[in-house]
């Protein structure tokens, strides 16, 4: 689902603190006491943990010791696939220093400390991370510094987000981060505790990672008499529909979330769902509807993150010149705001290049947003994995399999974060793609398979499902 939830009050961010002010917690783990025997699991040292940062901070503000709450993005499993830290659970850290910008040319400071994440049990478990950010920082020196982080996780992982509001430093809400156990733990999955409430989003994601389709369903209609939730996850099935291959279901879920805010007289969420569905149209290969459904959402609410999410769909739809317009006017009108310049500024461009055939230049644009793939920036609440999927395009449009391959797979190997957008299935066909460049038939074949299984139920009539059996069948015969 993409939308901004960190400046709607009515949205609930699996990273953030629910509408009712309710922190989300864990989802129920797959392990009770009543199904279990009492099992001890260890959790090595330096297992690394995938969490989001639950508010914004800033230098000016913040204190040292100030409490700061993050939420872990995937589950943490074993290699027997017991679950030990589960997606939602709570890591708690403190702010250690913080200095606000002055005149004389002092740059605003945050340093921030994480130092426990609660495991199924609701036990802390100790983790290290020290995270530096100074206002005016160059947010390519934060990503170095995360260097090591990155070659641990498989994938570059954002760093913080410097805000270049004057010398101060800002935070917002959903930076990504990854943390360390420490020592060797053990978990008793038999003590696994559920959660005594949590937000039906968390629930919803939870379910669709597990494949609980009953699951999912309940939350929908948990949902539907809840003000200001309602249409939360109405977009959430409208996405999953989407992931599925299965559009004219997004399309009747889009449809219903925008009347749903409307009912409720907010315009900014409903432009926000049907510039999401914009974006359903435009990947999924359906260029005329991804313009009208963009057009649409601009013409309910022309906000910075609509027209962020409309002017995507448009470059993605063969439509470069109206994207780049948009995203330039914004540029102008927001020059310090470094999560548009960082990720969706590069991202937007890229896509405009890729739709020109110019995949050098796209590769060459997404450089800044490198840092930043497994971010979820407004109006983003999952990390939607945009400059990895657009570079590991340019490199197949290049005829480098290879490296076209390490990018989709940055993203297929954390299923947890990008959760149901739909890049997160396109990106197997993808990746089947690059093997098949490559000369792999047995890794070809098997990711043009998995791909195939997730469209199961596919509208049949949709050129990407017809062009991905049409590839897949020339592995059916050795």
């Amino acid at each position: 689902m993409s939308h901004s939830l960190t400046s709607l009050v009515c949205a609930c961010l699996v990273v953030s603190q629910s509408v009712l002010g309710v922190a989300p917690e864990a989802p129920k783990p797959s392990l009770s006491s009543a199904t279990q025997p009492s099992t001890l699991i260890s959790v090595p040292e330096g297992t690394p943990v995938l969490i989001r940062l639950g508010q914004a901070l800033a230098s000016n503000s913040a204190h040292v010791d100030d409490p700061v709450v993050f939420y872990v993005v995937e589950d943490v499993t074993t290699n027997t696939g017991a679950v030990v830290i589960s997606k939602g659970a709570e890591a708690r850290g403190r702010v250690r220093d913080a200095l606000a910008a002055r005149r004389i040319g002092r740059r605003g400071k945050l340093d921030l400390e994480v130092d426990s994440v609660q495991s199924i049990t609701g036990e802390r478990i100790a983790v290290r991370a020290d995270r530096k950010a100074e206002g005016k920082g160059s947010t390519g020196n934060m990503a170095a510094a995360l260097a090591t982080t990155a070659v641990v996780v498989g994938a570059p992982i954002a760093s913080l987000w410097l805000l270049k509001h004057g010398h101060n430093t800002e935070i917002p809400v959903g930076t990504a981060f990854v943390v360390y156990t420490i020592g060797d733990v053990k978990v008793d999955t038999a003590k696994a505790q559920p959660p005594s409430s949590t937000s039906p989003l968390l629930w919803y994601q939870s379910a669709f990672l597990h494949g609980d389709a009953d699951g999912m369903d309940k939350q929908v209609k948990a949902a539907a008499d809840k003000p200001g939730m309602a249409d939360v996850l109405l977009a959430a099935q409208s996405d999953t529909e989407a992931y599925r291959g299965r559009l004219t279901e997004a399309r009747e879920f889009t449809r219903r979330a925008v009347e749903c805010a409307l009912h409720e007289n907010d315009k900014e969420h409903a432009a926000l769902w049907q510039a999401n569905g914009a974006l359903h149209e435009a990947e999924l290969k359906s260029p005329e509807q991804a313009q009208q459904q963009a057009a649409a959402a601009l013409a309910v609410s022309p906000s910075k993150d609509v027209k962020i999410l409309a002017a995507l769909a448009l470059a993605r739809a063969g439509q470069p010149k109206r994207a780049d317009t948009l995203i330039a006017r914004l540029a102008e009108k927001f020059p310090s705001d470094a999560t548009l310049d960082d990720y969706w500024l590069p991202v937007v461009r890229a896509a405009s290049q890729l739709s020109r055939e110019k995949p050098a230049k796209a590769i060459e644009l997404l450089q800044a947003a490198g840092p930043y793939e497994m971010d979820s920036p407004q109006p983003m609440e999952v990390a939607p994995f945009y400059p990895a999927y657009l570079r590991g395009e340019a490199l197949l449009a290049l005829g480098k399999g290879a490296a076209a391959a390490a990018e989709f797979e940055k993203i297929t190997s954390h299923p947890g974060a990008i959760v149901y957008f739909p890049l997160g299935a396109l990106a197997h066909l993808e990746l089947a793609r690059a093997y098949a460049l490559q000369g792999d038939r047995d890794k070809a074949r098997a990711a043009y398979l998995h791909f195939l299984q997730l469209w199961e139920a596919a509208d049949p009539d949709l050129a990407v499902f017809k062009q991905a059996k049409t590839e897949y069948s020339k592995y059916l015969t050795n």
